[in-house]
């Protein structure tokens, strides 16, 4: 191994360490000629932002969402890593972890890694009173050395390569000494960038859908198109055992690209039976299959008179959801449909339009002249302009109060425009709910701030 391979990422969130951008600079160690381009990627993790996150680098999901993601950019970039060693400042529990959860995450082989962490050199040779911490940062400094900005990929990995060589200068450090082989934790438990409750809710959705196209008795062209969608969408639950049990039954069913009844039914039965080792409510677990089966319904574009009779039948045998949104609203405009046993094409509309608005409902909002000064506002999701407290002191500086929690007295529900993960509904969670049930306003951040 002669090459050096200074690397360096950061991540959207620390929980799975989803890149957004990553440094690469190679170089041969005797001669420091460099054996491929720099590189500073931004890369679109496909995954929420925390806010302290973005506190650190500054990078939003506003910013890299028209960038690849990281299995686009891993063909390119692979050949950095073969047969080098891989030089970071805590490298080991930051850097190479993240990098290979991502390599994981899209079912990518881990290839041999080496690496060497600087920050193992730095504990063993400095020891000064006048260093107030062993941060990159801090030791560049403590030594005159560029960092350029802080936390910048790039930046960081260059930092790290004019510290390396200043190391093995000032205190002849042998580097043989510190090269270690990277094994990662393939038995850590972990959900690579989906957690359950993501998965459970989607898979809970996906089971209701099923049963909205086998309604009517029939698979359609928009039927079939609708689950290669859903397939694809959701491709990176291959990482999950459950998940990647669903997957590749359906593409076992996709494989000629047709979908008859009988693999339909067979779809349905092993998520039924996956979904009995899931945790969430009775109440949860029927409202997500409800809009499933709406979607299902939908998936065609139609919604027939055989759907809306077996719909109805469903609602009957579930009639514990009483009470819980949207039951009671389907249920009385479905039982209003067919009180003359037949349904018109407007009626059809009706519904159709209904069901889009209930599983839909920020984007169904129409534009509110928005009075800020004595009114009380409710935050639901994650934010654009920065972290809730942002969003609180914007609404505040205008006159508004802020709320935790939804109540008659609320004036408006503001949905952030990256929306929540945890939401149970999937594009929308129990504040919103609960708004529309009680005849809150709904906004978009957008809306809230006049972009629109």
């Amino acid at each position: 191994m002669k090459d050096l391979l200074y690397f360096d990422i950061e991540y959207a969130n620390t929980k799975n360490k989803s890149i957004c951008q990553m440094g690469l600079m190679i170089e041969n160690f005797k001669t420091k000629d460099p054996t491929y381009p720099e590189l500073e990627l931004l890369v679109n993790p496909n995954d929420d932002f925390q806010q302290e996150c973005v506190n650190v680098h500054h990078i939003t999901k506003e910013k890299v969402k028209n960038e690849k993601t990281f299995d686009e950019i891993w063909p390119s970039i692979e050949k950095y890593f073969i047969n080098s060693i891989v030089v970071g400042y805590n490298i080991a529990s930051s850097d190479l972890d993240g990098l290979c959860k991502n390599l994981i995450r899209y079912n990518i082989p881990l290839p041999e890694l080496w690496y060497i962490d600087v920050y193992e050199i730095v504990k063993d040779n400095i020891c000064s009173p006048e260093l107030k911490d062993l941060r990159l940062n801090s030791v560049c400094n403590y030594f005159d050395i560029d960092t350029g900005d802080e936390h910048n990929a790039f930046d960081d990995a260059c930092a790290c390569a004019d510290l390396l060589a200043f190391l093995i200068d000032e205190f002849s450090i042998t580097i043989d000494d510190y090269v270690r082989h990277y094994d990662f934790d393939r038995d850590y438990s972990f959900s690579p960038y989906f957690c359950s409750l993501v998965i459970t809710r989607e898979l809970n959705i996906l089971l209701g859908e099923i049963e909205g196209i086998l309604i009517d008795g029939k698979i359609t062209e928009g039927e079939v198109k609708y689950l290669n969608e859903w397939k694809e969408k959701n491709e990176n639950f291959s990482s999950d055992k459950n998940g990647s049990l669903v997957l590749e039954k359906i593409d076992e069913i996709l494989e000629d690209n047709i979908v008859t009844v009988e693999e339909a039914t067979e779809l349905k039965k092993l998520i039924i039976h996956i979904s009995q080792s899931f945790n969430s409510s009775v109440e949860t677990k029927a409202t997500q299959e409800l809009q499933g089966i709406i979607n299902g319904i939908n998936a065609d574009g139609v919604v027939e008179e055989t759907e809306i009779i077996e719909l109805q039948k469903w609602l009957y045998h579930n009639q514990y959801l009483v009470g819980h949104y949207p039951y009671d609203r389907i249920n009385d405009a479905i039982c209003k449909v067919l009180e003359d046993k037949i349904v018109t094409k407007e009626e059809s509309k009706y519904l159709a339009d209904l069901f889009d608005e209930l599983f839909n409902p920020v984007k169904e909002i129409v534009s509110h002249a928005i009075v800020f000064d004595g009114k009380e506002f409710v935050l639901s999701g994650d934010f654009e302009h920065g972290s809730k407290k942002d969003i609180e002191e914007f609404i505040i500086s205008k006159g508004g109060t802020i709320n935790s929690g939804v109540r008659k007295k609320t004036d408006y529900v503001v949905v952030g425009g990256y929306g929540s993960t945890a939401y149970s509904n999937g594009n929308y969670g129990t504040k919103v709910k609960k708004a529309l049930e009680i005849g809150i306003i709904v906004l978009t951040e957008k809306q809230l701030y006049g972009e629109i």
